[in-house]
């Protein structure tokens, strides 16, 4: 809508030096989010205190989705200032440029969430609760089989709890219990005699310091599909770990994996700005003993079984890095970490800094799809602009042509009467000569 009293040129004026405000502040923030990585990426090896503590990640990502949204009510504001006619030819671009603006406004507010998923029996809860150092993934003898398992992270002063939904369709509600160590003890007395579907816990975990945006969805695998639950939950992840069982090599794992890639590679084409992107995923071969084992009697087994692993991933997932992206883990270990309360093993630790690897390059990339896209359409708005200005600018060059001619117009009509009227009077005076001299003859 243009202002009252406000020529056209004057409106785009003012669009074009706030859009030009908007992508220098765009830049500056795209300097900043790549500063603050700059600096992790200097700080060296993490001490074990920082290394169990993701707070700094939340704190700084925080602070850029702040900065994001108020961009974007700069632009949404800019937008509602477009004249009809550049709303129109945006909207054959964007849809309702006004509506997508807020929907991804209101994306930027999201949770970070941390997908687990993998293969039947590969213990991946087991993984995830040692390298989170807690126990708040249920193993999958307590709960019914495929039950999904949401963690959402709450303030260190709140109350936690939980809600199991129940395969009838009911919910029940229980406080999380204040000891640690005790949540399982209690899970098992619930669920005697019953079947759960989901269970949704809030609670505090101090690996993510004080924050309150962190959901941990656990999905447990089928034998040979990637189910649909999955592929929800996985469309707006931050980071992605799928979880193999090393005791089956099959073709169950390469079927499961080309569903994923296939699947992914849709999500991705929709152009949804809060999409997973593979480069966010974390493979784990949980189980590894029992290939060690295998290794006793057959020297080399353990060795061809991990490069049919790497084949089979990369195969589908090419980028993904065979040194910083592929595991091996322990779950005999892992119980043994657990229950004795001891400091991570040297490959747990791996995972775990791969992990708040994941999580800040998940939100840097996430901020950048926001700024290209926000580029993209102050780019539009600008071209539109200005070829509206040009057309403006052309449109009264020519009107000045016609207003020229029109003037020569009216004096050549002028100067085509006073001729008109100057012959007149010279064919008088030549006729009344003629006259006078006949007269003068015949006289």
């Amino acid at each position: 809508m243009t202002t009252s009293g406000e020529s056209f040129g004057e409106v785009h004026g003012r669009i074009v030096r706030r859009q030009q405000t908007i992508s220098e502040e765009l830049d500056s923030e795209r300097t900043f989010v790549d500063d603050i990585q700059a600096a992790r990426d200097d700080e060296g090896p993490l001490s074990d205190l920082a290394l169990y503590n993701m707070e700094d990640i939340f704190s700084t990502d925080t602070q850029a989705k702040v900065s994001l949204l108020k961009n974007y009510g700069q632009v949404i504001q800019m937008v509602n200032d477009l004249h009809k006619e550049l709303t129109t030819l945006l909207a054959r671009l964007y849809g309702d440029v006004s509506l997508k603006l807020k929907e991804n406004a209101a994306a930027v507010s999201e949770k970070c969430k941390i997908v687990v998923s993998g293969d039947s029996n590969s213990g991946m809860n087991s993984v995830i609760n040692t390298v989170l150092r807690t126990d708040i993934l249920p193993n999958s003898h307590v709960l019914s089989p495929g039950t999904i398992c949401c963690v959402h992270t709450v303030a260190s002063d709140a109350d936690g709890y939980f809600v199991i939904q129940m395969e009838n369709g009911s919910s029940e509600r229980y406080s999380y219990p204040k000891e640690p160590g005790t949540f399982h003890g209690l899970l098992c007395d619930i669920m005697q005699g019953k079947k759960s579907q989901r269970i949704e816990t809030y609670c505090h975990l101090p690996v993510f310091g004080n924050t309150e945006n962190v959901t941990i969805v656990s999905i447990p695998g089928e034998d040979k599909i990637i189910s649909k639950g999955f592929m929800e939950s996985v469309a707006d992840a931050s980071v992605l770990i799928y979880v193999i069982n090393s005791a089956c090599s099959d073709d169950v794992q390469e079927n499961k994996l080309m569903q994923l890639c296939k699947q992914l590679q849709s999500e991705t084409g929709m152009n949804n700005l809060n999409s997973f992107d593979s480069k966010y995923m974390m493979f784990v071969c949980n189980n590894w003993e029992l290939v060690e084992k295998k290794e006793r009697s057959d020297p080399g087994a353990g060795n061809r079984y991990w490069k049919e692993i790497v084949l089979k991933i990369q195969k589908y997932f090419p980028g993904i890095s065979e040194h910083d992206q592929l595991y091996k883990l322990s779950t005999t270990e892992a119980r043994r970490c657990r229950r004795s309360g001891t400091v991570m093993s040297d490959l747990f630790k791996k995972v775990h800094e791969r992990l708040r690897a994941l999580i800040r390059s998940s939100h840097k990339g996430k901020m950048q799809k926001h700024y290209r896209w926000l580029d993209s359409l102050l780019q539009h708005v600008q071209t539109h602009v200005l070829v509206r200005i040009q057309f403006a600018n052309d449109g009264s060059k020519s009107n000045n042509e016609v207003k020229q001619g029109f003037e020569k117009l009216q004096r050549f009509v002028l100067e085509s009467k006073k001729m008109k009227e100057d012959l007149k009077q010279q064919a008088y005076a030549r006729c009344t000569h003629m006259v006078l001299l006949i007269e003068t003859h015949l006289n």
